[in-house]
């Protein structure tokens, strides 16, 4: 049995660790006060990923909830917890955004961010197959998918599922993270 650890994040929110993370998590429900701790969240979450998961293909992270219910602030907070240190704009009008990791520490060669916002439900399936899908999920990759309700059936099994809620107050979330295998 692996050990397990906590993590402070923000006052009274820890994030429980240990290894393989990505195994461990079944169902966790996280509650979120801000975009700042999202985005820490987010960040622990992506660097417990890179630590502990062996890229032989692309890991995918589906994040889904109502507009402006933190997935866009998630993603960005992901992204950084990869160490990626460029800008992190929405990808919504490009469809997706490719970003090399270049260290050769790092897993995955790449880290797509989609943003399926645009894209009609019925016909999001065939505009990704379009864009590439079936290369991007047998690389090594880690996938970021806003709005992965439209996929229809293209998230692989052995992936992530983070859904977003609004708490009781204006700025807090409840964000429930998902294996899938």
């Amino acid at each position: 049995m692996p050990q397990l650890s906590g993590r402070r994040i923000s006052d009274g929110l820890f994030f429980l660790s240990g290894g393989p993370f990505v195994s461990i998590v079944q169902d966790m429900k996280i509650k979120s006060d801000s975009e700042k701790t999202t985005r820490r969240i987010a960040a622990i979450l992506a660097e417990e990923i890179v630590r502990t998961k062996k890229a032989r293909e692309a890991f995918v992270v589906a994040l889904q909830g109502d507009l402006g219910s933190g997935k866009s602030t998630f993603a960005r907070g992901f992204i950084r917890g990869c160490g990626i240190k460029a800008r992190v704009p929405s990808p919504s009008f490009l469809i997706y955004r490719r970003y090399s990791t270049r260290n050769p520490k790092f897993n995955f060669e790449n880290i797509y961010h989609l943003d399926l916002y645009r894209l009609q439900k019925n016909a999001a399936a065939n505009e990704l197959k379009k864009l590439g899908w079936d290369e991007i999920v047998r690389g090594r990759n880690i996938v970021l998918i806003e709005w992965a309700d439209k996929t229809r059936g293209l998230i692989p099994k052995n992936s992530m599922r983070v859904t977003f809620f609004y708490g009781r107050e204006e700025n807090e979330r409840i964000i429930s993270i998902k294996s899938r295998r």
